[in-house]
C-alpha cells in the first residue's frame, strides 16, 4: 500500500486576501488542495490557482454546504483516502491542521472534529453544540476543521440533503455507530472582517438554529 492520498477541501467566497497564504502554508500537508469558489466577486479564483490549488468554480452562489459537497465529490475522483475541510480565511492554523492529520492517521479514525475555545462560539453555536454533545459527544459540530476517512464518506455520499452548515456528514457518521471518531482542541485566529458565508448577526444565529431544527427533523 502506498502513501495515503490526503485532500484538503476549502470552500471560499470572496477570500482573495487570505486564500493564497492558506493554500501555500498547508500545501506540504496534502496530496491535493481543492478550493471550491462559490461565485466570488473578487479575484479568489485566480489567486487560489496561482497558489497551486485545484479550483472548482460554481456558476452561481450556492452556499457553504453545496461548496463542501462539491469539494468532496471532486476529491473522490482523485481517489482520496483522507478528506479534510477547513476555512479559507486563515482562522485554522497550520499547526492545528498538522496535529489533526497526525492524530487522525495515528489513531485510525474515520471522523475527527476540531473544537474551538468555548468563548469563541456564539450563543446559537453553543445551543447546537449542547444538543450534539448530549447525543453524540460532539462538542463543536460547527467548527469548519474536520477530518473524514474515505470509507466514512463513501458510506454517506452525497450528504448535503439540507442546509446543515457543514454538519450533516459528521452527524450521520456519528449516528451510525459504525466508525471510529474523535475530537481535539484548537485555537483560532480572529478574523478582522465578517465571514463571507454567513454573518453573526441575528441572521447568522437564525441560520444555525434553523439548521439544528432540520437536523432533529432528519433524525440526526
Amino acid at each position: 500500500m502506498g502513501p495515503l492520498v490526503k485532500t484538503a477541501i476549502i470552500p471560499a467566497y470572496n477570500e482573495e486576501k487570505t486564500i493564497a497564504d492558506v493554500v501555500a502554508v498547508n500545501r506540504k500537508l496534502f496530496t491535493h488542495i481543492i478550493v471550491v469558489d462559490d461565485c466570488s466577486a473578487d479575484n479568489t479564483v485566480e489567486v487560489a490557482k496561482n497558489a497551486g490549488a485545484i479550483v472548482i468554480e460554481s456558476p452561481k452562489n450556492r452556499g457553504y454546504d453545496a461548496a463542501i459537497n462539491k469539494g468532496f465529490f471532486e476529491a473522490g475522483k482523485l481517489k482520496s483516502d483522507v478528506y479534510v475541510t477547513f476555512d479559507a480565511d486563515g482562522q485554522h492554523q497550520y499547526k492545528d491542521i498538522k496535529r489533526g492529520l497526525d492524530m487522525f492517521t495515528r489513531e485510525g479514525l474515520d471522523l475527527l472534529i476540531a473544537m474551538r475555545p468555548a468563548h469563541k462560539k456564539h450563543f446559537s453555536e453553543k445551543i447546537f453544540a449542547f444538543y450534539t454533545a448530549l447525543k453524540y459527544r460532539i462538542d463543536d459540530p460547527l467548527c469548519g476543521l474536520k477530518f473524514y476517512s474515505g470509507k466514512a464518506y463513501g458510506r454517506f455520499k452525497p450528504f448535503s440533503t439540507y442546509e446543515s452548515i457543514g454538519t450533516e456528514l459528521a452527524l450521520r457518521i456519528s449516528k451510525s455507530g459504525e466508525f471510529k471518531t474523535g475530537a481535539y482542541e484548537i485555537d483560532i485566529r480572529d478574523r478582522t472582517d465578517v465571514s463571507r458565508f454567513y454573518e453573526f448577526s441575528w441572521k447568522g444565529n437564525y441560520r444555525i438554529l434553523k439548521s439544528l431544527v432540520k437536523a432533529v427533523a432528519a433524525g440526526l
